[in-house]
């Protein structure tokens, strides 16, 4: 058996694989059980506070840096204000922009303990 998608882009990360519907998209509360799961398994090797949403920050902060335009991004986010995403994501493009190397550090997270609210130390 092969599984398969015409373009990877087009599809969603967390997906059916094992049985019908093939591809289809996992409910939340399923994504959030398995990333429950998997930070009780690696306790002490990801932050206590993580969850599936820092895929959501990761995803836009490593196309931002890569250079994707913030319209962009903020499209794909789903925000309905470009302001929105340059509030949440200029960190990134400004250390982009002037090609600083950036490193995030874990001790000193953010109110909201995601990972786009790490400080970022040169």
């Amino acid at each position: 058996m092969t599984l398969a998608v015409a373009d990877l882009d087009d599809w969603y990360v967390f997906v059916n694989l094992a049985r019908e519907p093939r591809f289809a998209p996992w409910k939340p509360d399923s994504v959030y059980d398995l990333v429950d799961r998997l930070r009780r398994r690696l306790a002490g090797q990801v932050p206590g506070g993580w969850t599936p949403h820092w895929f959501r920050h990761s995803h836009a902060t490593a196309l931002l840096l890569s250079g994707v335009p913030m319209h962009v991004v903020s499209r794909r986010l789903g925000h309905t204000d470009v302001q929105t995403t340059m509030n949440t994501y200029a960190n990134p493009r400004e250390l982009h922009q002037t090609g600083e190397n950036p490193q995030v550090t874990r001790s000193e997270r953010g109110p909201t303990g995601s990972p786009s609210s790490y400080n970022l130390a040169a």
